[in-house]
């Protein structure tokens, strides 16, 4: 599964789905606090992004009011 975490006008995330509820970022675009290749997750607080799965405080959160769009799926056979 891929999608896209729009933060903010012009600002958002490419991730896609590693394993559980795990997303591992892989493009950035103007999001100066996380870097490509971390690992984040959806929580209560927001989506939370960790250098590696174990490591045990994020390095950013951002607030619920960000939006995941679906882009990918298994199912769907393919990109869009």
């Amino acid at each position: 599964m891929k999608g896209r975490l729009e933060i903010g006008q012009n600002k958002w995330l490419m991730l896609e789905h590693v394993v559980g509820e795990w997303f591992q970022i892989t493009e950035s675009h103007r999001c100066t606090e996380v870097e490509v290749g971390e690992m984040g997750r959806q929580m209560t607080r927001g989506w939370s992004f960790y250098r590696t799965l174990d490591t045990p405080t994020p390095t950013h959160t951002y607030p619920p009011a960000v939006r995941f769009v679906l882009i990918a799926d298994e199912t769907d056979g393919g990109e869009e």
